[in-house]
């Protein structure tokens, strides 16, 4: 079965008809480990997997998850895990950045370079002594 790498659509032929992507062939699940990288076209087609074995199980009267079953389910558990220590990680990134620019602004607006601390004139595009850049507007929020 081939899916396309960009729009994740399930197409027969080497390149996809919607987007012009060249096809790929999907890994079977059962060999991926929790070290594998995650992508969102992974767990989509695991999710996409796990519907599909629960009809089946649904149509076979089965009450129980098989082997294959569990795998995909401990995929998508380490995926989400991954997901959420990522995120993590962007957020803590973001409000480090925040705070950068927010220390930046006050330095210039008190007359200091952001980057070394030198006094900076009050038309000074970038510090005399180091080279930073002292406009405001590089430390926005925009």
């Amino acid at each position: 079965m081939l899916y396309c790498r960009n729009c994740g659509k399930e197409i027969n032929s080497p390149f996809c008809p919607y987007c012009g992507t060249k096809a790929e062939e999907v890994e079977t699940y059962t060999n991926q480990n929790s070290n594998t990288n995650f992508d969102m076209f992974g767990i989509l087609n695991q999710m996409n997997e796990l519907i599909k074995s629960a009809t089946v199980a649904e149509n076979e009267g089965r009450n129980y998850l098989n082997g294959n079953e569990m795998q995909i389910i401990k995929n998508l558990t380490d995926y989400s895990t991954q997901i959420i220590n990522q995120s993590d990680k962007m957020s803590i990134q973001f409000k480090e950045e925040q705070t950068k620019k927010r220390e930046a602004r006050r330095a210039i607006a008190s007359g200091h370079c952001p980057e070394c601390g030198a006094k900076i004139g009050k038309h000074d595009d970038f510090c005399p002594k180091c080279g930073a850049d002292c406009l405001m507007e590089a430390y926005s929020d925009i």
